[in-house]
């Protein structure tokens, strides 16, 4: 490993590399990173440094690449992640404070995607159109706000996808049968709009809502 370096930018790795396991290992020093990562990987296991604390600048075009478990990392600028499935893509940054991230139009399941990240508070996101998983995919974290969101006809998976800390969903689109509100922390839920839902089973359970309009 490169023991001594600390910061890397403007790192691109050629289209034509698909392995990028254990790619900074031994770099213990390295803890700020910019790079780019291009369509063709097909295996990334445990590839950031052991201490990575900031990624900066940062593509991913692929759905290998992960930052599961990496506890150091405390920020993430200007993320755009594009193609394929991205489960677990910080599940486990238990520190990651600052998320800066542009979602593609080619994105499918983000199932756990934000999973224990629990110094995220506010949305970062929105759910793409293209999205058909989100199971877990805020479970662990401190959102308390998921107003504005949408979730789209895609969506066939929805397990617990919510915070234990969410208390408002004002103006929530839902457009699929899997998307419940039964969270029992929320308490704000006004403009709801329903569309192509026939299964409204469980849809409300275990909530105690003061206030809820437009269903």
């Amino acid at each position: 490993g490169c023991t001594n370096l600390t910061n890397l930018t403007g790192f691109s790795l050629p289209d034509t590399c698909t392995k990028v396991d254990n790619l900074f290992n031994g770099c213990y020093a390295l803890s700020v990173l910019s790079m780019s990562f291009g369509p063709n990987i097909v295996s990334g296991e445990n590839w950031y440094p052991p201490n990575l604390t900031t990624l900066n600048d940062t593509e991913i075009l692929n759905s290998a690449v992960k930052l599961k478990d990496c506890t150091t990392l405390t920020d993430v600028n200007n993320m755009y992640i594009e193609k394929g499935d991205f489960n677990d893509l910080f599940n486990g940054c238990v520190k990651l404070t600052n998320l800066d991230i542009i979602l593609g139009s080619e994105i499918g399941s983000m199932a756990r995607m934000l999973k224990n990240c629990r110094k995220i508070n506010t949305l970062p996101f929105t759910i793409p159109s293209t999205c058909t998983n989100i199971d877990e995919i805020f479970a662990g974290t401190t959102i308390t706000d998921v107003s504005g969101l949408t979730f789209d006809t895609r969506i066939t998976s929805a397990t617990n996808w919510y915070s234990s800390s969410i208390t408002k969903a004002n103006n929530v689109t839902i457009k699929n049968n899997y998307v419940k509100l039964n969270i029992p922390t929320l308490t704000e839920c006004d403009g709801l709009l329903l569309y192509n839902m026939n299964n409204l089973d469980n849809f409300l359970e275990n909530t105690v809502i003061p206030r809820l309009t437009g269903l």
